[in-house]
């Protein structure tokens, strides 16, 4: 069982958060520690990988044992080892292997999958976990882990807010984990990586508007979201993605309009 291209060991509480993963896949054991531990800053070399996170701790990836080891004030939960704590050691493993990691999630429409990006609070959980009801499968909520142009299944969960979580009627409570309280929306698991046919902007305005985004925006807008901040080892593997379309999408904030802003996107995405 795994996730973004790893094969995962995790408790088995976490599992049910894992899909298929192939034998091929690197293998990671994720394990928790509690501790005061801080890093001043990030090191990274070739195989190895010290990271502060944003809620306090670190977690240390060491590629060639296959350990990925969080020190935190509290002990981590299985679920949250898996989401959202995977996340920056899945984009390192990503980075190592030459492999494009992008903040975002993405869902399947027509058998290609559309990634999903925005800045903080840009609804992007939300509009996927409304695209999930309706039927469109979810590749995933918080990072896409590419291969060409394919894209691997992340964890099996859109994470809400409790505000999102009361407007749609969905996700179960699961406490603090990360940064902040989530609702959890399960979602069915994926066989195999999703051929990507392009990407979603997501911004709030007064109307909607489904636009196209140049290729010099998005070129921009696939650096800026990169979850790796270091020089790529493969540049041409993210020059290959500015390629793919991108549309912008504009809503309001209105619950209210969502389903038919919603609906007029994938009808926009069907079409072209």
């Amino acid at each position: 069982m795994g996730a973004y291209g790893l094969r995962l060991d995790v408790p088995e509480a976490a599992r049910r958060l894992l899909g298929p993963a192939r034998e091929d896949w690197a293998r990671l054991v994720l394990r928790s520690h509690v501790g005061d531990g801080r890093l001043d800053a990030d090191r990274v070399s070739d195989s190895r990988a010290e990271l502060r996170l944003h809620t306090g701790g670190f977690v240390v990836v060491d590629r060639e044992a296959g350990t990925v080891d969080y020190t935190t004030p509290r002990v981590l939960g299985p679920e949250e080892l898996v989401h959202p704590f995977l996340a920056p050691a899945a984009a390192m493993m990503a980075h190592w292997a030459g492999r494009p990691a992008i903040h975002g999630g993405a869902f399947v429409l027509d058998g290609r999958a559309w990634g999903v990006l925005g800045g903080r609070e840009a609804g992007k959980s939300s509009l996927l976990a409304w695209l999930a009801r309706g039927g469109h499968p979810i590749v995933s909520d918080d990072v896409l882990v590419l291969e060409g142009r394919r894209v691997f299944p992340g964890p099996r969960s859109v994470d809400l807010r409790e505000d999102a979580a009361a407007e749609l009627g969905a996700g179960r409570s699961i406490g603090a984990a990360g940064a902040r309280d989530r609702w959890r929306v399960g979602v069915d698991p994926l066989h195999g990586e999703v051929e990507m046919a392009g990407f979603v902007v997501l911004e709030w305005g007064d109307d909607l508007r489904i636009e196209d985004v140049g290729g010099r925006e998005r070129l921009g807008l696939l650096q800026e979201q990169a979850a790796v901040r270091l020089p790529a080892r493969d540049p041409d593997a993210l020059l290959d993605l500015v390629a793919l379309p991108a549309r912008r999408f504009v809503r309001s904030r209105s619950w209210e309009r969502m389903p038919d802003d919603a609906a007029r996107l994938v009808d926009a995405l069907a079409g072209g």
